[in-house]
């Protein structure tokens, strides 16, 4: 928390933001800082007295007087609200904000290590080769070579996430896993679950900060309609295993026509399986070599409405449930992440809402199997190319 004085004179410059208001809540975008937030009504019009010209100390009596309430009481929350905006650098005094610079500071990667896998999903944006002898692999040296470049232009650069085609399949996977690792990036490894075994994890488990485990539904018999016979009992076993020997896992879904309305199902599964989150993969109508999935995938807004409100509702449970077994335990492990809104995307990752903004080319990338960069894993299609990580970095 940074120290704010009374008599601190911060600025807010509306000029540089828009906003738009529904219920009470403001939400704020920049496109030339590069940064969102969201704020109530007092908020906003804390915001409003930030003029440079106020102190910190007179915001606080405008604020009392406007809302008839005592100084006393709104103090502390002003001065917490000024200080968070003040370290994300949303606000400041004249001679801060001349100082500081664009956020354009690559936090997040994402790594194709192959574009083999042992599933062929219809609804699935990426070409992948389900025959390993023509699949293609991102070498040893070249991952390394990647993550360097990305280590020397990113200083900030904190979370690496390895995928695929199918991860799993790569022969010095482990190799990647740990190299990244030793770089000291936190690194999550995104799999299907259905090849991973004991051997396998006790090897992982020293280098991977988190496995991410996509499901396809909440039961046997829906999952392995769309996804084939037998495969839900070998992901539940994958997930066994992760639990029982104490890998923080993630569990996921891509909501497509035939699982949409169970996402609510999936949710309770993820957190009566132990997992630390579950969210949504995003819908990804474009596949990478130009064909159309659109028919894959619902695209009623009131469907989506309604099976999102279901989904909030099933969090809320969840979460009564949780804080009542951490009164009792405080056992980590009881953890159940319900995603709450970050800077990497304006929407919650549960939530099924038109995404209206993200951190993709500024502070996120992905690089496929051939080296080449996309702003956003999401968009790894020939128009969306920029070229390889050296191309990317000069016209950055």
């Amino acid at each position: 928390m940074v120290e704010i004085n009374l008599e601190d004179r911060l600025q807010f410059i509306m000029d540089e933001f828009q906003f738009q208001e529904h219920e009470e809540e403001f939400l704020f975008t920049s496109n030339s800082k590069y940064c969102w937030f969201k704020t109530s009504r007092t908020g906003f019009d804390i915001l409003s007295q930030l003029n440079g010209q106020n102190s910190v100390s007179d915001v606080i009596k405008i604020i009392a007087d406007e809302y008839k309430i005592s100084e006393e009481v709104i103090k502390d929350d002003v001065i917490a609200f000024t200080s968070d905006l003040v370290e994300e650098k949303i606000i400041g005094t004249a001679n801060d904000l001349s100082k500081w610079k664009k956020d354009e500071q690559i936090k997040t990667a994402y790594i194709d290590i192959t574009n083999a896998c042992n599933m062929d999903c219809s609804y699935c944006s990426k070409s992948i080769c389900s025959n390993d002898e023509k699949a293609s692999l991102c070498h040893f040296c070249d991952f390394k070579v990647i993550v360097e470049k990305l280590q020397t232009e990113s200083e900030e650069l904190k979370m690496l996430y390895i995928s695929g085609g199918e991860p799993l399949l790569h022969p010095d996977l482990v190799e990647m896993v740990g190299y990244a690792s030793q770089k000291g990036l936190h690194v999550y490894l995104w799999t299907n679950g259905t090849l991973l075994t004991q051997d396998l994890l006790e090897r992982l488990k020293p280098v991977c900060d988190t496995v991410i485990v996509s499901i396809e539904a909440s039961n046997e018999s829906l999952n392995d309609k769309i996804a084939g016979k037998g495969n839900f009992e070998i992901r539940m076993e994958s997930i066994r295993l992760l639990k029982e020997m104490d890998i923080p896992f993630l569990m996921v879904a891509t909501p497509h026509r035939e699982n949409i309305h169970d996402l609510p199902n999936m949710y309770s599964l993820a957190y009566n399986l132990g997992a630390r989150g579950f969210f949504i993969n995003e819908p990804i109508l474009l596949k990478q070599d130009g064909s159309d999935l659109s028919a894959y995938f619902e695209k009623d807004e009131s469907v989506l409405l309604k099976i999102n409100e279901e989904i909030n509702k099933q969090a809320i449970l969840v979460n009564s449930w949780k804080n009542n077994q951490l009164k009792k335990n405080s056992s980590k492990n009881l953890s159940m992440s319900y995603f709450n809104d970050t800077k990497r995307c304006l929407n919650n990752p549960i939530r099924l809402d038109k995404k209206k903004s993200c951190g993709a080319c500024v502070n996120e990338i992905s690089i496929d199997v051939k080296g080449n960069v996309y702003p956003c894993h999401n968009l790894e299609v020939g128009k969306y190319k920029m070229g390889k990580l050296d191309d990317f970095f000069n016209k950055k």
